[in-house]
């Protein structure tokens, strides 16, 4: 028995590597069988029908999960330190086990019993238990993605990939019978253009979101949006940082290039910093939005606070999405001024990019700043907050003077002021505001459109080719003008790569406009031509401002301008990672010449 036992543990050390590679594809095809049983449970209507069969199913996946976890902690050699490593998965199993004691032993459950504290005996304990279930199968599946470390596939394209493949899981979950008020399913490129208007933080919708989609709905979309929003900055950090073993040399220069860090190592900590940036923004967004919702007609308190969070949510990650009939511009919302104020600072900050926000408040730099009082904002934080705000006091401007101070006769000074902030607020960021564009001059349409081009902050959750690109370009343009040989800005030389990659985007940005607009022009020929450039320019700034024609849009025309809010998101990142290549040195240099320009 000796020997047997020794020539296993012998077996197993050998081909340890194949055993697990074939226990990450079992145990992947158990995941993906998850995400099927929560899309049956709650994107289709079963209630009443089939109740008995989903608890004893989930709690049989429960039982397989924790097989695999003892299974893999049996294979390692320190059980210590493999239980530390995978804390959570360990918690959930000591869960598993304690639940299955107290209902063999009591013939109860413990965590139905806590269930039926929120409510409704099965239908919350049913809910924890699929949530939690959930929680473990996406662990599993991003365990499996240590590929991403070693694979030969372009950075850049792994991140357009990952923006396809939520964007038609979104499409799928959003088209279902389940997630709807209507019962029914939701026509193809409906869903598939709010799915990709979620997942690409712009805020255009064919339907109105808080009437058609239900509250299972409507948390779809707030996850599309939440993802769309911070997967895109923290993707490969956090996920290095989630799987330091595998993460390789390659990707660590890209998150370096990508949030320009002194070091390889600390984009890692940037990751971290990010999320609770992210989330902590968003938390302390909530509790204000809770206190200045005024005498706004909720059915109960937990109505208001989910309307919290979904607009927080929404105005932070700069989606634009609102669960209030026609948008924000009825009546009610119009005259809640300080709500306006709540939610026009939170779009700000979700503007103005996590390094600036970062260089801003975080502890360290304001420890830094107090101990060493000479030390002031990096570069790049003074561009984006000043930019910022010379651009929203523009805005602002602009919104009162020509449409604000005539229209809304009623309103006092400081009332007409709150309009204008709320309106500049959303202009370059959200799409949220209190002004129907459909009415305003159209000398004001082409300064809004002027400033979607211009877009939010680099690396902030705003679009547009960003105030940096903007301004790096507007230097350039005056330094030609007065014939200076350096570009500088604030005492320091911009390099001439910079520069051309400033010009690049924006060239290509506008190209993309163009292209795009003369595709609408084809496929939905009766919208007028400014109507039409204006929702392209919306949909590639990624800031969600319509004139009023999405609902009319033709089944190619929706497709068209989902093209141009994915292209949006992630065309002009991709192009400069592109740009950002070191390219080989040239050796052969050829004679210079002139040429004739203008």
């Amino acid at each position: 028995m000796l020997l047997f036992n020794n020539n296993r543990k012998i077996w197993i050390f050998e081909h340890n590597a194949v055993i697990l590679r074939w226990n990450r594809i079992i145990i992947n095809l158990i995941s993906l069988l998850v995400f099927g049983l929560m899309i049956a449970r709650y994107g289709f209507n079963f209630e009443g029908k089939t109740s008995i069969f989903w608890i004893p199913t989930i709690r049989a996946f429960y039982f397989i999960y924790a097989f695999n976890f003892l299974f893999r902690l049996s294979l390692s050699r320190k059980k210590l330190e493999f239980i530390r490593s995978h804390l959570f998965e360990s918690i959930i199993f000591t869960l598993i086990v304690l639940s299955g004691i107290s209902y063999f032993v009591f013939s109860t459950s413990h965590l139905k019993n806590l269930a039926i504290l929120f409510g409704s005996d099965r239908k919350y304990y049913e809910f924890f238990l699929l949530f939690f279930l959930l929680i473990l199968a996406m662990i599993e599946f991003i365990k499996s993605l240590n590929f991403v470390a070693s694979s030969s596939i372009k950075p850049a394209t792994l991140f357009i990939f990952s923006f396809v493949f939520v964007i038609f899981i979104g499409t799928g979950l959003l088209s279902l019978p389940g997630f709807n008020v209507n019962n029914q399913y939701l026509n193809f490129f409906d869903a598939f253009f709010v799915s990709t208007s979620a997942v690409c933080i712009t805020g255009l919708t064919t339907v109105e979101v808080g009437q058609f989609f239900n509250i299972k709905g409507q948390i779809i979309l707030l996850i599309l949006i939440q993802i769309g929003g911070a997967g895109l900055l923290t993707f490969a950090s956090f996920f290095a940082s989630y799987i330091r073993k595998g993460i390789g040399i390659k990707q660590q220069v890209l998150m370096n290039e990508l949030f320009n860090m002194e070091s390889l190592n600390s984009s890692f900590s940037f990751a971290k910093r990010i999320l609770l940036l992210f989330f902590g923004i968003e938390i302390i967004g909530v509790s204000a939005l809770m206190l200045s919702w005024g005498d706004y007609p909720f059915t109960s308190f937990g109505q208001k606070f989910y309307y919290s969070i979904f607009h927080v949510g929404s105005a932070f990650c700069n989606a634009g999405f609102t669960l209030f009939p026609d948008a924000t511009k009825n009546e009610i919302i119009n005259h809640m001024y300080l709500w306006q104020y709540v939610m026009g600072s939170v779009m700000i900050f979700g503007g103005l990019g996590f390094p600036t926000v970062i260089d801003m408040f975080s502890i360290r730099r304001l420890r830094e700043r107090v101990r060493l009082t000479w030390k002031n904002w990096e570069l790049g934080t003074k561009i984006s907050l000043y930019s910022s705000l010379i651009l929203l006091a523009i805005g602002c401007g602009f919104f009162f003077f020509l449409y604000v101070n005539t229209h809304f006769k009623s309103e006092n000074l400081i009332e007409k002021f709150s309009i204008s902030f709320f309106q500049s607020a959303g202009l370059r960021t959200t799409g949220l505001g209190s002004v129907n564009l459909g009415e305003v001059p159209q000398a004001l349409i082409l300064i809004c459109m002027l400033l979607m081009f211009i877009g939010g902050g680099s690396s902030s959750l705003a679009g547009g080719i960003k105030t940096s690109t903007f301004v790096i370009a507007f230097v350039a343009i005056l330094g030609t003008i007065r014939g200076k040989k350096e570009m500088t800005l604030g005492n320091r030389s911009v390099p001439n790569d910079l520069i051309y990659k400033a010009f690049a985007i924006i060239v290509f940005s506008a190209n993309f406009i163009l292209i795009i607009v003369t595709a609408l022009s084809f496929s939905d020929p009766n919208i007028p031509f400014l109507h039409l450039a204006f929702e392209t320019v919306s949909a590639f700034t990624n800031t969600g401002h319509s004139m009023g024609i999405t609902y009319g849009l033709s089944d190619a025309g929706k497709v068209i301008l989902s093209l141009a809010m994915f292209g949006g998101r992630v065309g002009v990142l991709t192009l400069a990672f592109a740009l950002s290549s070191k390219s080989k040195p040239n050796t052969i240099h050829y004679p210079k010449t002139h040429l004739i320009i203008g």
